[in-house]
């Protein structure tokens, strides 16, 4: 007899102020989600990332043994799209839903901020990724501690993401000394908001971006229609914000026939959704 299912989406999102310089972050979400499939069954054919996440869940809060997970629908790894942290807050809130927890937000927010670590998914926690990928909109965050400033609606304005085969790790690339940066991103922080975040995205990416050897490339933004553009955080993908919807279908004719790789999305205030397949 099948067991009990819920498919989890969460989001992604853009850096907006990356959490490596001083253990604070913001990031703004993508409608751009990661599905995720968790049901009772055994869980031989999990990952082993995924069985390292379950057990994390198991130890703080105990609960069901076996459980299949499956990733229905991806984002591009290690491409600044925080698509770990869209795994990880999926399958604690698949996991929450089948074993009848009721987790808050802040909870989540502290243990997978801790779990992230602990599984060094993430140097500082990432909470403010996690956040953007379970909450939605502007999330302004204390990744140390593992909880949220403040959290701000933002425009729905449609996005292009521009993706590339190169890749960046989060982990590996925390560990590096950004105490240079840190007046600059003390100030970044304490300013950003929903009026400015854009600017401060640039901002963050120009930093991040080439510490991480990314920049954009001009031959494949030249005559497009963007209002903002940039590397989101260390990349090595690239946001391009649009005042509407006509400018953004133009670039992706355009694109298109530059055969250059891209995902079209919009922002979004939607936090992670969950649906029972079968109770």
């Amino acid at each position: 007899m099948a067991g009990r299912e819920v498919r989890v989406t969460t989001n992604s999102g853009i850096s907006v102020v990356s959490g490596f310089v001083n253990g604070k972050g913001a990031a703004v979400s993508l409608d751009l989600g990661m599905v995720i499939s968790l049901r009772e069954s055994e869980s031989t054919g999990n990952d082993k990332n995924v069985n390292m996440i379950l057990d994390n869940l198991k130890e703080r809060y105990g609960g069901i043994k076996d459980l299949s997970v499956r990733v229905l629908r991806r984002l591009p790894s290690s491409q600044g799209l925080k698509s770990s942290s869209a795994i990880a807050g999926g399958i604690m809130l698949g996991y929450a839903a089948l074993n009848g927890i009721d987790l808050t937000d802040e909870q989540i927010l502290r243990d997978g901020s801790e779990l992230s670590r602990e599984l060094k998914m993430s140097a500082t926690g990432a909470t403010d990724d996690l956040a953007s990928s379970v909450i939605g909109g502007l999330c302004i965050t204390d990744n140390y501690k593992g909880r949220m400033i403040k959290r701000q609606g933002v425009e729905e304005k449609p996005v292009i993401i521009l993706t590339t085969n190169r890749k960046r790790e989060s982990f590996r690339f925390g560990n590096n000394d950004f105490s240079f940066l840190r007046r600059a991103y003390d100030d970044m922080w304490e300013r950003v908001n929903r009026f400015n975040y854009e600017y401060t995205a640039i901002i963050n990416g120009n930093y991040m971006g080439t510490l991480s050897g990314s920049s954009l490339d001009y031959e494949k933004l030249r005559d497009l229609n963007f209002s903002h553009a940039g590397v989101n955080g260390k990349g090595p993908s690239v946001f391009l914000i649009y005042r509407n919807g006509n400018d953004r279908s133009k670039d992706i004719s355009v694109l298109k026939g530059r055969n250059i790789k891209f995902i079209s999305t919009r922002l979004t205030n939607r936090g992670a959704g969950v649906e029972w397949v079968r109770r």
